[in-house]
């Protein structure tokens, strides 16, 4: 993936946003537009990806039970 793309897109995705009047969103222009790209390259499937969502959230679930004394 080159710079250049990463910046297009990322200055593409800011335009919309100000277009749109949403100025705010959890992800910057900059990190959406290399979430996108990577995604695009990488070719992940959404079973995949959903996969590692799921992973991710167990992990953080079992991270919030407290633990059980013996």
């Amino acid at each position: 993936m080159s710079n250049r793309s990463l910046i297009m897109l990322a200055d593409a995705l800011r335009q919309r946003r100000r277009e749109l009047g949403t100025t705010w969103r959890r992800l910057d222009g900059g990190r959406q537009a290399l979430l996108v790209l990577a995604r695009l390259r990488n070719g992940e499937t959404s079973d995949r990806l959903h996969r590692y969502l799921r992973e991710g959230l167990d992990v953080l679930a079992a991270m919030a039970r407290p633990a059980t004394r013996r």
